[in-house]
């Protein structure tokens, strides 16, 4: 079950940038340390609405899930300075787009 949502997540990932509205980067053009800390807030701020939403024990499988993809995607840049804020940034964007899902259901 986890190995098909993971599939599922890979094949779909591409698509959110375009569902995003042009908003996917919201910390582009921060210097390094100031687009860390705000990759990082972004990534908490989502966590705990997820938190809302989830109960504990699925959003430790998302959470690692996301880790994994988000790795795998950028696997490239491993040893660089951007490889941390660009992986945080990827598992806060695949958050958000797992918010929006439940935000369907509210309306």
């Amino acid at each position: 079950m986890l190995n098909t949502l993971l599939l599922a997540i890979l094949v779909l990932f591409p698509l959110v940038p375009v569902m995003a509205g042009g908003k996917q980067f919201p910390c582009k053009g921060l210097g390094t340390y100031k687009y860390r800390q705000c990759t990082s807030e972004r990534l908490r701020h989502s966590t705990e609405q997820l938190g809302v939403q989830l109960p504990a024990d699925l959003v430790g499988k998302w959470k690692k899930t996301i880790q994994d993809a988000c790795a795998a995607a950028y696997s490239g840049l491993v040893g660089s300075t951007l490889y941390v804020p660009i992986t945080t940034g990827c598992a806060d964007r695949m958050n958000r787009s797992l918010l929006q899902e439940f935000q369907g259901w509210e309306d």
